[in-house]
């Protein structure tokens, strides 16, 4: 089964330069670490918390892809807080 992925976030810039910058890193997460990206949007009454549903094929590559990428990290960061703790997501399996 592939793990899904189900990211909430908040993010400290307009919306719509933000989903050009993480679409520009699709092909780079899709290729470097076979994270495919299915949905982003936003709240409709906050445009500053996002949610993102991606396919991962392990979430040990996921969190790989957390470290050491800023295309998810600033989702990480959205908030004044540095802490990881601003980053929220639950894992669901794909038959």
């Amino acid at each position: 089964t592939v793990p899904i992925l189900v990211l909430k976030g908040k993010i400290n810039k307009p919306y719509d330069l933000w989903a050009d910058e993480f679409d520009a890193n699709d092909e780079m997460r899709s290729l470097k670490y076979g994270i495919k990206s299915r949905y982003r949007g936003h709240k409709v009454n906050d445009p500053t918390e996002v949610r993102i549903v991606m396919y991962t094929p392990s979430l040990e590559e996921f969190e790989h892809h957390l470290q050491t990428n800023s295309d998810l990290r600033a989702l990480k960061s959205g908030s004044n807080d540095t802490g990881s703790d601003n980053l929220i997501y639950c894992i669901a399996h794909a038959a």
